[in-house]
């Protein structure tokens, strides 16, 4: 999806994230993990440590070639891995 679309759906949510990074920004796409690269070195903190949340094949794919960890999120057919809505994300980190 181009950036300026998705930007625009998302356009009310924007002030409440600390960093915007699509793959157009990063330059490539999942299961590259340049976008998460990004964000590791935003915030100074290893790529290790951060948790990516997807829905997609191709996002825990990007997960694996960054070394971090992935969180599903399925809102059918749950897994006991995974999570059905971000509500559910704490219960996952804790």
């Amino acid at each position: 999806m181009p950036d300026e679309i998705f930007r625009r759906d998302i356009s009310e949510l924007l002030d409440y994230f600390d960093y915007y990074v699509s793959s157009t920004v990063a330059g490539y796409r999942k299961p590259n993990c340049k976008g998460l690269q990004m964000i590791s070195e935003r915030f100074s903190s290893p790529i290790a440590e951060l948790t990516f949340i997807g829905d997609e094949e191709k996002d825990r794919r990007t997960a694996i070639n960054a070394h971090c960890k992935f969180i599903l999120l399925q809102r059918t057919e749950k897994t006991e891995e995974s999570i059905g809505n971000l509500n559910e994300l704490l219960r996952v980190l804790e």
